[in-house]
């Protein structure tokens, strides 16, 4: 009689015990704690400033000088100097020597564009007492800048004076003669470049 009461006592616990097993099988998974993933910063990116090319144009972009241009197709750039690009139509076997647009970049040294001007008249005039110069006042990418006529060269020309973050810009675009038959190309040539003249910084 011990025994079989033993026996049912034991029977209850193994009941007992496999109806806990599953009620601990059911029971709601517990949710482990969540870590969140660290994603990587990104780099911050700047858009460029710099135009976007039009049908018929390339782009030029001269990190070392600070800025960037549009330049119509049939001109090859030439980098024959620091601070110095030559814009040459077709061939570059004559580098700058047959070029319609050079631009020159060098310390400002804190002069004003207008000051920049009146130097190259005074010594225009200097080269050639009487001589006219025409001098008109524009705004090349957002700063004040200095167009000049008439200064006296290799051939006729149209110099273009700016400053920017004191770094002095010369653009020359040659020959700047109506009579002569490449005239439409360096008129277009500078309506592009004096467009789209931006500066990188």
């Amino acid at each position: 009689m011990f025994h079989r009461l033993i026996g049912r006592v034991i029977l209850m616990f193994l009941v007992l015990g496999t109806l806990l097993a599953l009620v601990a099988c059911t029971a709601a998974p517990v949710t482990p704690t969540s870590v969140p993933t660290l994603l990587p910063t990104p780099t911050p990116m700047v858009a460029s400033d710099c135009p976007s090319v039009t049908q018929g144009t390339q782009l030029l972009t001269n990190e070392e000088s600070g800025y960037c241009l549009l330049y119509p197709d049939g001109y090859t750039p030439v980098d024959p100097l620091p601070g110095e690009v030559c814009f040459v139509p077709g061939d570059t076997s004559m580098e700058c020597h047959s070029a319609n647009l050079i631009i020159e970049m060098e310390n400002a040294n804190g002069r004003t564009p207008s000051q920049i001007a009146d130097e190259l008249i005074a010594e225009a005039e200097t080269a050639g007492p009487g001589i006219e110069i025409q001098r008109t006042d524009l705004t090349v990418s957002g700063e004040q800048a200095v167009m000049l006529e008439g200064v006296p060269g290799v051939d006729a020309s149209r110099i273009v004076v700016l400053i920017h973050a004191d770094r002095l810009y010369r653009l020359m675009f040659v020959p700047w003669d109506e009579t002569r038959e490449e005239f439409t190309g360096v008129e277009n040539l500078y309506n592009t470049a004096i467009d789209s003249f931006t500066f990188l910084r």
